[in-house]
């Protein structure tokens, strides 16, 4: 991958598609990147350790009575939508499982973007979960989008977009493993206003390869960091939402083929049959008035009326004093109330109650893709390493069963919906039947093993027996008897060692 200086004056093509919408649409835009750290974390420390090294600006995790907490002091200013995300988790998680300490949140230093000629500002945020797992998402939130069109185009990981005021250290640390390649001396100019050409889904590598690498330790090539991991391969799931849409069921009807663009990805979405639309369409998992929720395989769409927007923003100064202590929400709260953009908030606490729940997806689609590749392509041939990793596989297990969300219809259902939807049960299934053939593995290894030792003992008992009179007859034989049977314990060793 390449990441090339652009020149101050080079421009996006501008788009040749027929606007279908004459007037402006508040739009975000979600990509949720979930990767692999190699090994069980602890979410404390390494959190930390990604605040110490300046990538991170803040943290969020939940002390021992399950209330939300950001650190360090004074960074309430600069964690981003941290506090509305850790009251989105109060309402959905169990108190018993915000208490256990299993994950935590970080906002990391984001970027500026210009997409399809949308000059944005690029938030980034981060979970990170004890069992070594994590989600990287980029959030997008424009009113400068007249084209449905546009936002296909938007949404895709691959589009190629100009970003500028990257964190400097992210490009060094980036050059350093050969993620990207830049020109010599551009990245200590990168905080200024140069741009660079990228996608989506470089900057993606870039993000995860600095978060990787500070967690793990010492930066090395990709090539070879990529062995240290238990599953090498990324992702990037997008979820966008759209607001302040004039009569949601007709919009929904007359916009259907673009919507169905959107949720499926599909580039050639205005050739696709009715009957597959209709399908994809069909299921509008909203349970409020003015709602329109759809969850696909990798993708989710969220389509708010007007109707409904301006209902949430008139209770908007109740609803921000409802979501928890002032320190979470820095400058949502009276004297300061009437400073707020109302409407940017309310479609941050719209896009929240779907992307944390596509967010945990991910987290649990990760968690299950991974072991299901290590038991299918790197499954070892030991006893104790067998054992260790049907252990490990037991814990994931148990804590994607412990990841339960409150018995609120609308989460229990969202999140059973995207389970079918993305394959995640399945996966579950068949790691569980797995999991079986690993144990039937090792109960065959401790059966050979037993056999080997028994044939060693024998071999052995039986080798001393003749050896005593062989001795006593031509005593000169004892070297070479005794030099046969150190071979002999040897190979048994050697044996026993390949077992376990």
């Amino acid at each position: 991958m390449v990441l090339c200086k652009l020149r101050a004056n080079s421009t996006f093509k501008k788009s040749f598609l027929t606007k279908i919408n004459q007037y402006s649409m508040l739009v975000a835009i979600a990509w949720f990147c979930p990767f692999d750290l190699s090994r069980e974390i602890n979410v404390q420390e390494d959190g930390r350790k990604l605040l110490n090294s300046g990538i991170a600006e803040a943290m969020l995790s939940f002390d021992e009575e399950g209330v939300p907490r950001i650190e360090p002091e004074g960074a309430q200013n600069s964690a981003g939508l941290l506090g509305l995300m850790g009251q989105e988790d109060v309402t959905l998680l169990q108190e018993e499982y915000r208490r256990s300490g299993r994950s935590a949140r970080l906002k990391l230093r984001g970027f500026k973007a210009t997409i399809l000629g949308i000059d944005s500002e690029i938030e980034v945020y981060l979970l990170i979960h004890k069992t070594g797992f994590a989600v990287l998402s980029f959030w997008l939130f424009t009113d400068k989008v007249s084209n449905l069109n546009d936002i296909i185009r938007m949404e895709d990981p691959h589009e190629r977009i100009k970003v500028r005021e990257i964190w400097p250290p992210l490009l060094d640390r980036a050059k350093r493993c050969k993620i990207v390649k830049i020109p010599e001396g551009s990245a200590n100019k990168a905080g200024k206003d140069e741009e660079y050409a990228a996608t989506i889904e470089v900057m993606r590598n870039i993000y995860i390869c600095f978060v990787q690498t500070t967690i793990l330790g010492k930066a090395s090539p990709c090539k070879a960091f990529e062995k240290k991991l238990r599953y090498p391969f990324f992702g990037a799931s997008p979820m966008v939402a759209v607001f302040n849409v004039d009569q949601l069921d007709k919009f929904l009807d007359e916009h259907r083929k673009e919507l169905f663009g959107i949720l499926s990805g599909e580039k050639m979405w205005d050739s696709v049959r009715e009957e597959w639309v209709g399908k994809l369409m069909e299921r509008n998992l909203a349970w409020r008035e003015g709602w329109g929720v759809y969850i696909e395989r990798n993708r989710a769409l969220l389509v708010i009326s007007k109707e409904a927007s301006e209902l949430l923003k008139a209770k908007l100064p109740d609803i921000v004093i409802a979501l928890g202590p002032p320190n979470l929400l820095p400058g949502l709260y009276p004297p300061y109330v009437i400073m707020i953009d109302k409407e940017r908030v309310a479609a941050k606490i719209m896009t929240l109650d779907l992307a944390v729940i596509m967010e945990n997806l991910m987290l649990q689609k990760i968690m299950l893709r991974t072991y299901d590749y290590i038991l299918g392509r790197k499954m070892p041939r030991s006893i104790r390493k067998l054992t260790a990793l049907k252990e490990e596989i037991s814990n994931a297990l148990e804590e994607f069963l412990n990841v339960r969300v409150w018995n609120h219809l609308t989460a229990t259902e969202w999140v059973e919906y995207g389970k079918r939807m993305m394959g995640i049960d399945e996966m579950y299934e068949s790691i569980r039947r797995r999991l079986e053939l690993v144990e039937s593995t090792i109960r065959t290894l401790y059966d050979k093993m037993f056999n080997w030792l028994i044939f060693t003992l024998t071999v052995a008992t039986g080798f001393l027996q003749i050896l005593e009179p062989i001795i006593h007859a031509n005593p000169a034989n004892i070297c070479c008897s005794l030099i046969a049977f150190t071979v002999f314990l040897l190979v048994s060793y050697w044996m026993f060692r390949k077992f376990s």
